[in-house]
């Protein structure tokens, strides 16, 4: 009996992990279909400020002391522009 309880809590464990990973890629994927949408809908060149592409594409902007700055977007690359 307690083997078969032991399997079951292991089961059920299990069965818990693997619906929070899907929910995980549900919520994703539904980031990456409005980001895809998104950048299709916005022009191939930029003439203007535009703050929807800033706020999808940047994660953050570093100000260094020699007033460069480092922008960091949410693909991992980093371009240092200034001085």
């Amino acid at each position: 009996y307690n083997s078969l309880v032991e399997r079951y809590d292991n089961a059920v464990a299990e069965l818990n992990s693997m619906k929070q990973e899907r929910s995980n890629r549900k919520c994703k994927s539904r980031r990456i279909g409005i980001f895809i949408k998104n950048m299709q809908e916005q022009p191939s060149v930029l003439t203007e400020w535009n703050d929807t592409i800033w706020t999808v594409m940047i994660e953050k902007a570093v100000v260094h002391r020699d007033k460069s700055i480092t922008f960091i977007f949410k693909s991992g690359t980093e371009i240092r522009v200034g001085d």
